[in-house]
């Protein structure tokens, strides 16, 4: 789930991994994000980079999410 005080700006996906560029409201609200991500079970791994703050205080970064491959795995999703 998103906090509320994040807001994602573009979105590529390439093989397992998702990448976003987004704002915060502040470093608290990436910390917040960041343990939000480390709890959830799809979620391999995740880097949050190019942290910087903008004139109007909005902290800008980038995030990468590498999923669970098992999340691409046909027979592990299908309910035989």
């Amino acid at each position: 789930e998103t906090l509320k005080t994040l807001s994602y700006s573009n979105f590529s996906f390439r093989d397992r991994t998702i990448t976003l560029g987004g704002q915060a409201r502040s470093y608290e609200s990436i910390a917040l994000q960041s343990d939000a991500l480390a709890d959830h079970r799809s979620v391999e791994n995740f880097l949050f980079s190019d942290l910087s703050v903008d004139a109007s205080g909005q902290v800008n970064f980038k995030l990468a999410i590498t999923l669970e491959p098992s999340l691409f795995s046909y027979a592990k999703n299908t309910n035989l």
